[in-house]
């Protein structure tokens, strides 16, 4: 750990400070001019000439922000609080949290940009973009428009610092530039003296502003990241962003099903160099196949992959945004269910449906190529016979038999298995089930790898849509009267007792 003594701040109990600096302000001039430095240093964002304000975090002051341009709204309407999608969550939660008559969130940006009226439009534009790390622009024009340019991210480790920043109205927080988010830190750059003014008054009667142990925190941290060439820590977060985003894009790029953001290339006059951006988040993304009926956060939280929902972001539900600036050990686990998501794919493995006459009940054999199954070849056809174990009432439902164990209770996922030398043939209705299952790996149990294999399953299960049947939470018992229901549950079923079949060699067969 580098920096930990030069960084570190100890105030006496004894020593008690009071609201203001001897100047009478909530402002610490000092802390001041050393974000000057920073941003001259970084050349992120120009200061020059105009107005600092402190906040409790980028949060505050987005509030903050938001009052001081409604408030001399000319129009008779509240004015229109928009950002283009997929946006921050907190624009909107807090705009309607505190509900006032002089602004309302209006969602999207883009549905206003051909608005005719004389309505005032608050733009929020996030550069780089959080969730998806994009270089917003703002969207709507004209004098009734005004913006708030959130430039949290925009720093050398997230993203190729391509100009200076010179709006109206920018903030930033301490909590990105170098992770102190409990500091609860931020700053607004502001040019326009009146805005500045409001936005003061908002903050006085607020909190009547940052404390000033945090302030005294804060310039010691910023002393520090200034200290030697003043690219130490930007070095080092972006070594580490990189190295994450490499290692994510990498093992999702060999997926059809799962797919993040693609960021391009930019040339960095911090650096001077061609960079990638090095988001802070990955916007990704499940495909229509891997849903069936449920959201990308579900079928991520299926194999404890905690994201958030694209919902939150005004985004559909085949979106989830999953942080990158946690832990290396948070990171770790993160890439590791993501690899387990990815591996139970493989490289368009075939499948051929042999059309049959077996009988009276519409019946038909499917034969599966052998490399999709293992590397085994065999002919794949079974007749299908129903098992029930004792303690496992769901119709149709059996329990997996180990040599050592036997799992039949509630509560826990079970597979289903049929009693050896039993065939299986699926109904005509079944078929389809056949069709996404090519692109699948299964993984094989052996004698000594039962947790790891069960593992394995779990997830194969979760991308196929079934575990809801392999659980118990679906069952044919529930669906009396419902007959679409119970053909897709019987479908599912099927599918399910395929995969088994598939993942077992001839020991436990």
């Amino acid at each position: 750990m580098k920096n930990a003594a030069s960084s570190a701040v100890v105030v006496a109990g004894w020593h008690r400070m009071s609201y203001e600096y001897s100047d009478g302000s909530l402002i610490s001039e000092e802390l001041k001019a050393h974000i000057q430095k920073v941003h001259a240093s970084v050349g992120n964002a120009i200061t020059d000439g105009k107005y600092i304000i402190f906040g409790a975090g980028a949060t505050h002051l987005l509030n903050a922000a938001v009052h001081a341009l409604s408030s001399n709204n000319a129009s008779s309407s509240p004015a229109k609080v928009v950002a283009s999608i997929p946006y921050y969550p907190v624009y909107k939660e807090q705009t309607e949290f505190f509900n006032s008559e002089d602004y309302k969130f209006n969602e999207d940006a883009s549905m206003w940009k051909n608005d005719s009226s004389n309505s005032t439009f608050i733009e929020l534009v996030t550069s780089p973009n959080n969730p998806d790390g994009d270089m917003k622009k703002a969207v709507l024009q004209g004098q009734f428009v005004k913006r708030i340019h959130d430039l949290a991210y925009y720093w050398p480790h997230f993203t190729p610092i391509t100009a200076p920043a010179d709006e109206d109205l920018m903030i930033f927080t301490l909590s990105k530039l170098t992770g102190h988010a409990g500091s609860r830190f931020g700053w607004a750059v502001i040019k326009d003296e009146a805005v500045y003014k409001r936005m003061l008054t908002y903050m006085d009667l607020s909190t009547y502003g940052v404390s000033r142990e945090t302030q005294l925190r804060v310039l010691k941290l910023l002393k520090v990241a200034l200290s030697g060439n003043g690219r130490a820590m930007y070095e080092f977060g972006y070594s580490t962003m990189k190295n994450r985003w490499t290692k994510l894009s990498k093992v999702l790029s060999q997926s059809k099903r799962f797919s993040t953001q693609n960021l391009k290339p930019r040339y960095c006059s911090f650096s001077q160099k061609f960079r990638t951006p090095s988001p802070a988040f990955a916007w990704l993304k499940c495909e229509t196949s891997v849903l069936q009926d449920r959201s990308c956060y579900e079928v991520l939280k299926e194999v404890n992959i905690t994201g958030r929902e694209g919902s939150l972001f005004g985004a559909d539900k085949h979106y989830v945004r999953l942080s990158l600036v946690r832990s290396e050990d948070d990171f770790d686990l993160l890439l590791r269910q993501i690899k387990k998501l990815v591996s139970v794919e493989s490289n368009d493995k075939g499948v051929t449906e042999v059309s049959t006459g077996l009988g009276q009940n519409n019946e038909s054999t499917l034969m599966l190529d052998g490399d999709c199954c293992g590397n085994r070849s065999f002919d794949f056809r079974m007749e299908l016979e129903w098992y029930s174990e004792p303690g496992c009432e769901n119709l149709g439902r059996v329990c997996l038999l180990h040599p050592s164990r036997k799992f039949c209770s509630g509560g826990e996922w079970w597979l289903k298995h049929l009693k050896s030398n039993k065939k299986v043939v699926l109904s005509q209705e079944s078929k389809v089930i056949m069709a996404d299952l090519s692109m699948i790996h299964f993984p094989i149990l052996p004698d000594k790898n039962w947790s790891r294999w069960s593992t394995q399953m779990h997830v194969v299960f979760c991308v196929q849509g079934v575990s809801g049947v392999v659980e118990g939470a679906e069952s044919a018992a529930d669906l009396s009267g419902k007959e679409e229901q119970k053909k897709e549950f019987k479908q599912k079923d099927d599918k399910t007792l395929l995969i088994i079949h598939q993942c077992m060699d001839d020991t436990h067969f």
